[in-house]
């Protein structure tokens, strides 16, 4: 009976961090993954995620710091959006493109040749040139949001994949402009 309000305690204690591990477990499996994918699907999904807005799965892909610049415009182009239509509900929106993302997407393997003793190499060398869309400029008004055509950016990476933790992801993204 002493121990009554001890006991209590723990147990409500013991209670709040099973429901803090389990959601944070849910949480966690939920998040995207490279599980499964070969390397060429892996650089497909992060490139794509460029016009899905989905700086999560281009998280996924990645390793280290790469694709650092990439994930953060993303992400704030996300933030973005979610604050422009929340605004914007009962505003007219005239729309006359608004385009970002990945298209034209080619994907090359570079010397990907089995190392000198006939085993697989834990590193590959991609190409993947593509065109890169952004809008160019938003116009706003009173009345109305109006947005300007995108333009577009001929690009070429050269990316380099390891495995980690038995999943290809993108360890480096070498970018050039054409």
């Amino acid at each position: 009976m002493r121990n009554t309000a001890i006991i209590t305690g723990c147990f409500a204690a013991l209670i709040v961090i099973a429901v803090f591990v389990s959601t944070s477990v849910k949480n966690r499996a939920s998040l995207p993954s490279t599980a499964g994918m070969v390397p060429e699907q892996v650089i497909e999904s992060y490139y794509n995620a460029f016009g899905e807005l989905d700086h999560q799965l281009m998280e996924a892909c990645v390793t280290g710091g790469a694709g650092k610049g990439d994930i953060s415009t993303v992400a704030h182009l996300f933030v973005i959006s979610r604050v422009r239509q929340a605004y914007e509900i009962n505003a007219p929106v005239n729309v006359v493109s608004d385009v970002f993302g990945v298209t034209d997407l080619r994907i090359e393997s570079m010397y990907n040749e089995p190392n000198a003793d006939g085993k697989k190499t834990d590193e590959l060398h991609y190409r993947v040139d593509y065109t890169f869309r952004v809008p160019e400029q938003t116009d706003n008004n009173a009345d109305s949001v109006t947005v300007n055509p995108s333009q577009s950016y001929q690009r070429i990476d050269f990316v380099t994949l390891v495995q980690k933790k038995g999943n290809w992801r993108i360890s480096e993204i070498r970018r050039e402009e054409r």
